[in-house]
Protein backbone atom coordinates (compact mmCIF):
# COMPACT_ATOMS: atom_id res chain seq x y z
CA UNK A 1 0.00 0.00 0.00
CA UNK A 2 1.28 3.17 -1.09
CA UNK A 3 1.45 6.25 1.68
CA UNK A 4 -0.94 8.38 -0.17
CA UNK A 5 -3.46 5.05 -0.30
CA UNK A 6 -2.48 4.97 3.58
CA UNK A 7 -3.52 8.48 4.00
CA UNK A 8 -6.66 7.79 2.49
CA UNK A 9 -7.66 5.01 4.47
CA UNK A 10 -6.71 6.64 7.75
CA UNK A 11 -8.54 9.81 6.97
CA UNK A 12 -11.98 7.53 6.46
CA UNK A 13 -11.13 5.25 9.67
CA UNK A 14 -11.99 8.71 11.40
CA UNK A 15 -14.89 10.02 9.54
CA UNK A 16 -18.32 9.16 10.84
CA UNK A 17 -21.32 7.10 9.49
CA UNK A 18 -23.10 8.51 6.85
CA UNK A 19 -25.72 11.07 8.33
CA UNK A 20 -29.43 10.78 7.46
CA UNK A 21 -29.50 13.89 5.52
CA UNK A 22 -27.86 14.90 2.11
CA UNK A 23 -26.60 17.39 0.33
CA UNK A 24 -28.94 18.40 -3.15
CA UNK A 25 -25.87 19.37 -4.77
CA UNK A 26 -24.19 16.86 -7.03
CA UNK A 27 -20.11 15.87 -5.81
CA UNK A 28 -18.33 15.06 -9.04
CA UNK A 29 -16.81 11.60 -8.97
CA UNK A 30 -12.90 11.60 -8.54
CA UNK A 31 -10.97 11.85 -11.91
CA UNK A 32 -9.31 9.08 -13.50
CA UNK A 33 -5.54 8.68 -13.91
CA UNK A 34 -2.54 5.97 -14.39
CA UNK A 35 -0.63 7.18 -11.45
CA UNK A 36 1.85 3.98 -12.18
CA UNK A 37 4.75 6.16 -13.74
CA UNK A 38 4.65 8.63 -11.02
CA UNK A 39 4.95 5.66 -8.36
CA UNK A 40 7.31 4.03 -10.22
CA UNK A 41 9.44 7.46 -10.18
CA UNK A 42 8.87 7.88 -6.40
CA UNK A 43 10.15 4.82 -5.23
CA UNK A 44 13.83 5.22 -7.23
CA UNK A 45 13.75 8.56 -5.86
CA UNK A 46 13.42 7.63 -2.49
CA UNK A 47 15.28 4.28 -2.24
CA UNK A 48 17.47 3.70 -0.07
CA UNK A 49 19.52 1.06 -1.98
CA UNK A 50 20.14 3.15 -5.11
CA UNK A 51 18.57 6.16 -5.16
CA UNK A 52 17.69 7.64 -8.41
CA UNK A 53 19.73 11.40 -9.58
CA UNK A 54 17.91 13.87 -8.57
CA UNK A 55 17.92 16.08 -12.02
CA UNK A 56 15.77 18.96 -12.57
CA UNK A 57 16.23 18.58 -16.19
CA UNK A 58 14.59 14.94 -16.21
CA UNK A 59 11.25 16.54 -16.76
CA UNK A 60 11.95 18.27 -19.67
CA UNK A 61 13.72 15.27 -21.51
CA UNK A 62 11.05 12.59 -20.89
CA UNK A 63 8.60 15.16 -22.21
CA UNK A 64 10.73 16.15 -25.12
CA UNK A 65 11.35 12.14 -25.52
CA UNK A 66 8.03 10.86 -25.73
CA UNK A 67 6.25 13.81 -27.78
CA UNK A 68 8.90 15.58 -29.47
CA UNK A 69 6.73 17.41 -32.21
CA UNK A 70 3.55 17.77 -30.31
CA UNK A 71 2.00 20.90 -27.95
CA UNK A 72 4.24 21.53 -25.04
CA UNK A 73 2.74 25.24 -24.26
CA UNK A 74 0.72 27.77 -25.29
CA UNK A 75 1.48 31.33 -24.50
CA UNK A 76 -1.59 33.85 -24.02
CA UNK A 77 0.03 37.01 -23.97
CA UNK A 78 2.18 36.86 -27.06
CA UNK A 79 -0.07 33.75 -29.39
CA UNK A 80 3.23 32.02 -29.31
CA UNK A 81 3.22 28.05 -29.16
CA UNK A 82 6.00 25.55 -28.98
CA UNK A 83 6.49 21.85 -28.91
CA UNK A 84 8.61 19.97 -26.29
CA UNK A 85 11.67 19.97 -28.60
CA UNK A 86 11.43 23.20 -28.71
CA UNK A 87 11.05 24.29 -25.13
CA UNK A 88 13.92 21.58 -24.69
CA UNK A 89 15.95 23.58 -27.47
CA UNK A 90 15.13 27.21 -26.23
CA UNK A 91 16.15 25.67 -22.73
CA UNK A 92 19.68 24.36 -23.40
CA UNK A 93 20.74 27.71 -25.05
CA UNK A 94 19.63 29.56 -22.37
CA UNK A 95 21.43 27.16 -20.12
CA UNK A 96 24.21 27.55 -22.17
CA UNK A 97 24.11 31.24 -21.91
CA UNK A 98 24.26 31.61 -18.57
CA UNK A 99 27.13 28.92 -17.78
CA UNK A 100 29.61 31.03 -20.37
CA UNK A 101 32.31 33.43 -19.52
CA UNK A 102 32.27 34.94 -22.58
CA UNK A 103 32.83 38.75 -23.56
CA UNK A 104 33.65 41.32 -26.24
CA UNK A 105 36.91 43.76 -26.71
CA UNK A 106 35.68 47.38 -27.73
CA UNK A 107 39.24 48.32 -28.70
CA UNK A 108 37.71 51.71 -29.46
CA UNK A 109 36.20 52.18 -25.73
CA UNK A 110 39.40 50.23 -23.97
CA UNK A 111 36.83 47.83 -22.36
CA UNK A 112 35.82 44.56 -22.21
CA UNK A 113 31.86 43.66 -22.83
CA UNK A 114 30.14 40.96 -21.06
CA UNK A 115 28.10 39.03 -23.93
CA UNK A 116 27.18 35.83 -21.67
CA UNK A 117 25.61 34.98 -18.24
CA UNK A 118 28.96 33.69 -16.66
CA UNK A 119 27.36 32.25 -13.95
CA UNK A 120 28.61 29.41 -12.04
CA UNK A 121 26.77 25.94 -10.76
CA UNK A 122 24.82 27.36 -7.75
CA UNK A 123 24.70 30.55 -8.38
CA UNK A 124 21.08 32.38 -7.97
CA UNK A 125 19.21 33.62 -10.86
CA UNK A 126 16.62 35.59 -10.53
CA UNK A 127 13.00 35.22 -12.54
CA UNK A 128 10.62 38.40 -12.69
CA UNK A 129 7.95 37.96 -15.24
CA UNK A 130 4.20 37.33 -15.85
CA UNK A 131 3.07 33.77 -16.61
CA UNK A 132 4.53 33.05 -19.92
CA UNK A 133 6.66 30.67 -21.65
CA UNK A 134 10.06 32.13 -20.57
CA UNK A 135 9.13 30.95 -17.22
CA UNK A 136 8.78 27.91 -17.67
CA UNK A 137 11.46 27.35 -20.15
CA UNK A 138 13.90 29.03 -17.31
CA UNK A 139 13.07 27.17 -14.49
CA UNK A 140 14.26 24.43 -16.44
CA UNK A 141 17.29 26.43 -18.14
CA UNK A 142 18.48 27.80 -14.85
CA UNK A 143 17.55 24.86 -12.20
CA UNK A 144 18.24 22.09 -14.64
CA UNK A 145 20.60 22.83 -17.34
CA UNK A 146 22.70 25.22 -15.76
CA UNK A 147 22.75 23.68 -12.10
CA UNK A 148 21.79 26.89 -10.63
CA UNK A 149 19.15 28.18 -8.77
CA UNK A 150 16.06 29.81 -9.58
CA UNK A 151 15.24 32.74 -7.65
CA UNK A 152 11.30 33.57 -7.95
CA UNK A 153 10.51 37.28 -7.31
CA UNK A 154 7.46 38.81 -6.55
CA UNK A 155 6.57 42.02 -9.09
CA UNK A 156 4.45 43.23 -7.00
CA UNK A 157 7.41 44.16 -4.42
CA UNK A 158 8.72 47.58 -3.49
CA UNK A 159 12.10 48.68 -5.02
CA UNK A 160 13.74 48.15 -1.26
CA UNK A 161 11.87 44.89 -0.65
CA UNK A 162 13.49 43.26 -3.78
CA UNK A 163 16.53 44.81 -3.65
CA UNK A 164 16.49 42.91 -0.28
CA UNK A 165 15.81 39.69 -1.40
CA UNK A 166 18.13 40.09 -4.15
CA UNK A 167 21.17 40.85 -2.19
CA UNK A 168 19.96 38.01 0.26
CA UNK A 169 20.33 35.61 -2.25
CA UNK A 170 23.40 36.62 -3.56
CA UNK A 171 21.64 37.19 -7.06
CA UNK A 172 24.14 37.48 -10.16
CA UNK A 173 21.83 37.50 -13.11
CA UNK A 174 18.36 39.09 -13.60
CA UNK A 175 15.69 37.86 -16.07
CA UNK A 176 13.15 40.12 -15.53
CA UNK A 177 10.06 41.27 -18.28
CA UNK A 178 10.42 44.80 -19.83
CA UNK A 179 6.90 45.97 -17.95
CA UNK A 180 8.89 45.91 -14.71
CA UNK A 181 12.06 47.95 -15.72
CA UNK A 182 11.46 50.95 -13.62
CA UNK A 183 10.77 48.49 -10.43
CA UNK A 184 14.37 46.75 -11.42
CA UNK A 185 16.20 50.14 -12.28
CA UNK A 186 15.50 51.30 -8.81
CA UNK A 187 16.52 48.27 -7.29
CA UNK A 188 19.61 47.78 -8.96
CA UNK A 189 20.66 51.46 -7.66
CA UNK A 190 19.90 49.49 -4.04
CA UNK A 191 21.97 46.29 -5.10
CA UNK A 192 24.75 46.86 -7.26
CA UNK A 193 25.99 42.99 -7.70
CA UNK A 194 23.55 41.64 -10.40
CA UNK A 195 26.23 41.45 -13.21
CA UNK A 196 23.53 41.41 -15.88
CA UNK A 197 19.60 41.63 -16.67
CA UNK A 198 18.24 39.54 -20.12
CA UNK A 199 14.70 41.41 -20.39
CA UNK A 200 11.98 39.08 -21.60
CA UNK A 201 8.94 41.23 -23.78
CA UNK A 202 5.92 39.38 -22.65
CA UNK A 203 3.88 42.57 -22.10
CA UNK A 204 6.10 44.57 -25.06
CA UNK A 205 6.89 47.63 -22.92
CA UNK A 206 10.18 49.51 -23.16
CA UNK A 207 13.12 48.33 -21.20
CA UNK A 208 14.82 51.05 -19.17
CA UNK A 209 18.80 52.24 -19.25
CA UNK A 210 20.47 50.56 -16.87
CA UNK A 211 24.63 50.21 -15.42
CA UNK A 212 24.78 47.02 -16.64
CA UNK A 213 24.92 44.53 -19.37
CA UNK A 214 21.22 44.14 -20.94
CA UNK A 215 20.60 41.45 -23.48
CA UNK A 216 16.79 40.11 -24.16
CA UNK A 217 15.89 36.80 -23.84
CA UNK A 218 14.67 35.85 -27.51
CA UNK A 219 18.04 36.55 -29.05
CA UNK A 220 19.87 33.83 -26.72
CA UNK A 221 16.85 31.10 -27.01
CA UNK A 222 15.37 31.86 -30.51
CA UNK A 223 18.03 30.04 -32.82
CA UNK A 224 21.93 28.56 -32.45
CA UNK A 225 23.26 25.47 -31.38
CA UNK A 226 22.47 23.17 -28.98
CA UNK A 227 25.44 21.77 -26.99
CA UNK A 228 25.96 19.46 -24.01
CA UNK A 229 25.01 20.48 -20.61
CA UNK A 230 28.22 20.70 -18.36
CA UNK A 231 29.68 17.40 -15.92
CA UNK A 232 29.05 19.88 -12.44
CA UNK A 233 25.08 20.50 -13.37
CA UNK A 234 24.31 16.70 -13.70
CA UNK A 235 26.57 15.68 -10.87
CA UNK A 236 24.63 17.87 -8.46
CA UNK A 237 23.46 16.10 -5.16
CA UNK A 238 19.83 15.95 -3.97
CA UNK A 239 20.81 18.22 -1.60
CA UNK A 240 21.75 21.21 -3.84
CA UNK A 241 19.09 23.88 -4.51
CA UNK A 242 17.03 24.08 -6.88
CA UNK A 243 14.74 26.91 -6.36
CA UNK A 244 14.42 29.94 -4.09
CA UNK A 245 11.79 31.53 -2.54
CA UNK A 246 11.10 34.42 -0.29
CA UNK A 247 8.50 33.86 1.89
CA UNK A 248 6.99 36.75 4.02
CA UNK A 249 5.63 34.20 7.03
CA UNK A 250 3.87 36.75 9.53
CA UNK A 251 5.74 39.25 10.89
CA UNK A 252 9.60 40.89 9.70
CA UNK A 253 11.61 40.90 6.61
CA UNK A 254 10.74 37.87 4.09
CA UNK A 255 12.57 34.82 4.70
CA UNK A 256 14.58 32.66 1.77
CA UNK A 257 13.73 29.48 1.82
CA UNK A 258 16.04 27.27 -0.89
CA UNK A 259 14.36 24.11 -2.53
CA UNK A 260 16.57 20.77 -2.93
CA UNK A 261 16.50 19.33 -5.99
CA UNK A 262 15.11 16.18 -4.35
CA UNK A 263 12.28 18.34 -2.35
CA UNK A 264 11.28 19.82 -5.82
CA UNK A 265 10.93 16.42 -7.35
CA UNK A 266 9.10 14.22 -5.26
CA UNK A 267 6.85 16.89 -4.40
CA UNK A 268 6.26 16.97 -8.31
CA UNK A 269 5.38 13.26 -8.34
CA UNK A 270 3.34 13.56 -4.83
CA UNK A 271 1.13 16.14 -7.07
CA UNK A 272 0.85 13.64 -10.11
CA UNK A 273 -0.26 10.89 -7.90
CA UNK A 274 -2.56 12.76 -5.88
CA UNK A 275 -4.03 15.01 -8.94
CA UNK A 276 -3.84 11.84 -10.88
CA UNK A 277 -2.06 13.62 -13.68
CA UNK A 278 -1.72 12.31 -17.31
CA UNK A 279 -0.64 12.76 -20.74
CA UNK A 280 -3.85 14.82 -21.82
CA UNK A 281 -4.05 16.85 -19.75
CA UNK A 282 -3.78 20.62 -20.00
CA UNK A 283 -2.82 23.17 -17.08
CA UNK A 284 -4.02 26.47 -17.25
CA UNK A 285 -1.06 28.82 -15.49
CA UNK A 286 -3.68 31.47 -14.27
CA UNK A 287 -2.13 31.60 -10.47
CA UNK A 288 1.23 33.59 -9.96
CA UNK A 289 3.55 31.63 -11.73
CA UNK A 290 6.48 32.99 -9.51
CA UNK A 291 4.72 31.37 -6.36
CA UNK A 292 4.17 27.59 -5.40
CA UNK A 293 0.51 27.63 -5.73
CA UNK A 294 1.31 27.39 -9.63
CA UNK A 295 4.95 26.53 -10.08
CA UNK A 296 4.72 22.90 -9.07
CA UNK A 297 3.08 22.22 -11.81
CA UNK A 298 5.71 23.61 -14.19
CA UNK A 299 7.99 19.93 -13.08
CA UNK A 300 4.60 18.27 -12.24
CA UNK A 301 2.76 18.84 -15.95
CA UNK A 302 5.91 18.68 -17.92
CA UNK A 303 6.76 14.87 -16.22
CA UNK A 304 3.60 13.31 -18.00
CA UNK A 305 3.99 15.09 -20.55
CA UNK A 306 0.78 17.43 -20.49
CA UNK A 307 0.42 20.77 -22.52
CA UNK A 308 0.43 24.45 -20.50
CA UNK A 309 -1.36 27.32 -21.12
CA UNK A 310 -0.12 30.40 -19.81
CA UNK A 311 -2.48 33.85 -19.27
CA UNK A 312 -0.31 36.73 -18.19
CA UNK A 313 -2.18 37.77 -15.10
CA UNK A 314 -5.38 36.75 -13.70
CA UNK A 315 -8.61 37.69 -14.49
CA UNK A 316 -12.10 36.14 -14.71
CA UNK A 317 -12.33 37.00 -19.02
CA UNK A 318 -8.91 35.36 -19.67
CA UNK A 319 -9.96 32.60 -17.43
CA UNK A 320 -13.30 31.85 -18.84
CA UNK A 321 -11.60 32.00 -22.47
CA UNK A 322 -8.90 30.07 -21.71
CA UNK A 323 -11.29 27.43 -20.56
CA UNK A 324 -13.41 27.20 -23.45
CA UNK A 325 -10.44 27.81 -26.39
CA UNK A 326 -7.96 25.70 -25.06
CA UNK A 327 -10.25 22.73 -23.44
CA UNK A 328 -8.27 23.25 -20.24
CA UNK A 329 -8.90 19.86 -17.68
CA UNK A 330 -6.72 20.65 -14.37
CA UNK A 331 -5.76 24.07 -12.61
CA UNK A 332 -4.65 25.36 -9.12
CA UNK A 333 -5.55 28.69 -7.93
CA UNK A 334 -5.62 30.83 -5.03
CA UNK A 335 -8.92 30.94 -2.76
CA UNK A 336 -9.83 34.70 -3.64
CA UNK A 337 -9.73 33.59 -7.45
CA UNK A 338 -12.34 31.05 -6.71
CA UNK A 339 -14.65 33.87 -5.41
CA UNK A 340 -13.92 36.25 -8.05
CA UNK A 341 -14.85 33.72 -10.88
CA UNK A 342 -18.02 32.45 -9.03
CA UNK A 343 -18.96 36.32 -8.79
CA UNK A 344 -18.13 37.47 -12.16
CA UNK A 345 -21.25 38.44 -14.07
CA UNK A 346 -20.24 35.75 -16.99
CA UNK A 347 -20.09 32.68 -14.94
CA UNK A 348 -23.05 31.47 -15.86
CA UNK A 349 -22.13 31.19 -19.53
CA UNK A 350 -19.02 30.24 -19.37
CA UNK A 351 -17.75 26.82 -20.76
CA UNK A 352 -15.72 24.26 -18.53
CA UNK A 353 -16.68 21.78 -19.59
CA UNK A 354 -13.25 19.98 -20.41
CA UNK A 355 -12.54 20.80 -17.07
CA UNK A 356 -11.71 17.63 -14.59
CA UNK A 357 -9.94 19.27 -11.48
CA UNK A 358 -9.60 22.31 -9.55
CA UNK A 359 -7.93 23.07 -6.51
CA UNK A 360 -7.40 25.99 -4.60
CA UNK A 361 -5.73 26.85 -1.31
CA UNK A 362 -4.32 30.05 0.91
CA UNK A 363 -7.54 30.54 2.74
CA UNK A 364 -10.46 28.43 3.77
CA UNK A 365 -13.71 28.44 1.72
CA UNK A 366 -16.98 28.45 3.68
CA UNK A 367 -19.02 25.56 2.23
CA UNK A 368 -21.97 27.71 0.84
CA UNK A 369 -18.80 28.74 -1.86
CA UNK A 370 -18.09 25.27 -2.49
CA UNK A 371 -20.99 24.41 -3.57
CA UNK A 372 -21.06 27.49 -5.69
CA UNK A 373 -18.25 25.65 -7.62
CA UNK A 374 -18.81 22.72 -7.94
CA UNK A 375 -22.12 23.46 -9.05
CA UNK A 376 -20.92 26.11 -11.47
CA UNK A 377 -17.57 23.96 -12.69
CA UNK A 378 -18.96 20.61 -11.96
CA UNK A 379 -15.75 18.72 -11.84
CA UNK A 380 -13.71 17.42 -8.78
CA UNK A 381 -13.01 20.60 -6.43
CA UNK A 382 -10.27 20.53 -3.47
CA UNK A 383 -8.90 22.74 -0.89
CA UNK A 384 -5.63 22.46 -0.22
CA UNK A 385 -2.89 24.22 2.63
CA UNK A 386 0.90 24.42 2.20
CA UNK A 387 4.42 26.41 3.33
CA UNK A 388 6.51 27.03 1.02
CA UNK A 389 9.22 25.70 3.01
CA UNK A 390 7.34 22.19 2.36
CA UNK A 391 7.57 22.61 -1.52
CA UNK A 392 3.65 23.82 -1.42
CA UNK A 393 1.55 21.23 -0.56
CA UNK A 394 1.13 19.97 3.56
CA UNK A 395 -2.84 18.74 3.27
CA UNK A 396 -5.72 18.69 1.05
CA UNK A 397 -9.52 17.47 1.37
CA UNK A 398 -9.51 14.57 -1.71
CA UNK A 399 -11.88 12.06 -1.02
CA UNK A 400 -11.20 8.79 -2.72
CA UNK A 401 -14.28 7.23 -3.60
CA UNK A 402 -14.02 4.52 -1.35
CA UNK A 403 -14.51 7.69 1.50
CA UNK A 404 -17.14 8.69 -0.36
CA UNK A 405 -19.04 5.66 -0.42
CA UNK A 406 -18.61 5.23 3.40
CA UNK A 407 -19.77 8.43 4.53
CA UNK A 408 -22.04 9.59 2.23
CA UNK A 409 -22.41 13.00 0.40
CA UNK A 410 -23.32 15.37 2.97
CA UNK A 411 -20.24 14.28 4.89
CA UNK A 412 -18.61 14.72 1.26
CA UNK A 413 -18.82 17.89 1.11
CA UNK A 414 -18.10 18.37 5.03
CA UNK A 415 -14.68 16.52 4.32
CA UNK A 416 -14.24 19.23 1.14
CA UNK A 417 -14.54 22.05 3.16
CA UNK A 418 -12.17 21.09 5.44
CA UNK A 419 -8.11 21.92 5.61
CA UNK A 420 -8.27 18.01 4.21
CA UNK A 421 -5.69 14.75 5.07
CA UNK A 422 -2.28 15.14 4.61
CA UNK A 423 -0.19 15.01 1.18
CA UNK A 424 0.78 11.76 0.53
CA UNK A 425 4.59 12.72 1.18
CA UNK A 426 4.41 14.22 4.56
CA UNK A 427 3.47 12.90 7.96
CA UNK A 428 1.10 15.51 9.68
CA UNK A 429 0.77 15.64 13.61
CA UNK A 430 -1.36 18.38 15.85
CA UNK A 431 0.49 18.73 18.80
CA UNK A 432 -0.58 20.98 22.15
CA UNK A 433 1.39 24.01 22.45
CA UNK A 434 2.38 23.53 26.23
CA UNK A 435 4.06 20.16 26.11
CA UNK A 436 4.32 19.04 22.23
CA UNK A 437 2.23 15.67 22.59
CA UNK A 438 -0.33 14.73 20.13
CA UNK A 439 -3.85 15.88 20.46
CA UNK A 440 -6.68 13.61 20.29
CA UNK A 441 -8.59 13.29 17.12
CA UNK A 442 -12.06 14.74 17.82
CA UNK A 443 -14.44 14.09 14.99
CA UNK A 444 -16.14 17.81 13.63
CA UNK A 445 -19.94 18.00 14.26
CA UNK A 446 -21.77 18.53 10.83
CA UNK A 447 -23.66 21.55 10.28
CA UNK A 448 -27.59 21.46 10.73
Amino acid sequence: MSPIEKQAEAWASIAPAPPSTATTTRIPPPREGDTAFAARELDRLQSTVRPAPCDIWAPLATAAAARGDDPALRDLATGASFSYAAVLARASRFGAWLRREDRRDDRRAKTCAKTSGGASAGARVGLMTPNCAPAIECHYAVAGWAGCVALNLNPRLSPDELAYCLEGADCEVLVADTSYAGLVREALQRYEKIRAVVWTDVLQKAAADLDVPTFLYETIVADGPVVERPEDAQALPGSAGAEMYYTSGTSGRPKGVVLSRKTVLLHALGCMVEHRLKRDDVWLHCAPMFHLVDAYAIFAITWVAGTHVTVPAFAAAPVFDALRDHRVTVSNVASTMVTLLLADPAVGKADASSLEMLSCGGAPLSAATVLSALATFDCEFFLSYGMTECCGKISMSLVDEATRDRVGPAKTLDLITSSGRPFGLLEVRVVGARDGSNVPTVERPLEA
